[in-house]
Formats: C-alpha cells, structure tokens, sequence
C-alpha cells in the first residue's frame, strides 16, 4: 500500500527521498512476502534438479535471501535517516544531496547491495548440500 501510494503522492518529495522511501516499501514488502513463505513452507524442501536444489539449499533454506531482505531494509533505513538529518539539522550540506545525479544514486543503491551481500556471507555456508539433501 506504501508503494501505491509514493507511486502516486510523488509530488512534494525531493529526488532522493523519494527513491529512498520507494526503495523501502518495496524491501520491507519483500521481507514480509518472504516470511510468509518461510512460514507456510514444508521443512527443506526440494525441488529434484541438481542445479536448482544447491541454490534452494544454500539461499532458500540458509535463509541468505530473507537476511539479506532484513539488512536491505534496515540499512536503507538508516540512509532516510542520514538524508532527513541533514535536511533538518545540515541544511547547507544537505544541497548537494538533494541535488544527487541518477548516476551517484545508482551507485550508491550498487554500494547499499554489496554491502549486504558481504555482510550476510554467513548465512549462505550454515546449511550443506549433500546427498540430495539440504542439511
């Protein structure tokens, strides 16, 4: 419903909170569709294809993908915090921000990213592949 209606309500908002608040709903949208799933999912399940199950296995049921959703949501959070205090507190230092090209944006969004698949490395190595099993 968030994305709804900053998809619609854009009018008002800068650039880059826009995106930043954008970009939130849709990954706190995407953690929340995938605990359902993790709920409602039978235990380790598999699909049968070799290929295809080593991926299940080490992103799926390691829960990599959800932990990575978690630590998506929280850091961009932490960057609509960034933004909103220097557009309260820094207002001079908050122009350049405000004025943030598409191509700094998307590298930063690149950087928001890595910097969550490096984080949450861990969580692709608790769980093994082995004998048709995820274990």
């Amino acid at each position: 419903m968030t994305s709804i209606v900053l998809f619609i309500n854009y009018k008002g908002f800068s650039r880059v909170i826009l995106v930043l608040l954008r970009h939130q709903s849709i990954a706190d949208a995407w953690v929340c569709f995938m605990a359902a799933i993790l709920i409602k999912q039978p235990f380790m399940w598999m699909t049968g294809y070799y290929y295809i199950d080593v991926l299940v296995c080490y992103c799926w049921h390691g829960q990599a993908f959800y932990w990575g959703g978690v630590t998506l949501s929280t850091y961009n959070l932490m960057l609509i915090a960034l933004e909103r205090y220097l557009a309260v507190c820094r207002p001079f230092d908050h122009g350049p921000v405000n004025t943030m090209s598409r191509r700094k944006m998307a590298l930063l969004f690149l950087a928001l990213y890595v910097s969550v698949v490096v984080i949450t490395h861990g969580t692709y190595i608790q769980v093994r592949y082995a004998s048709s099993d995820c274990v």
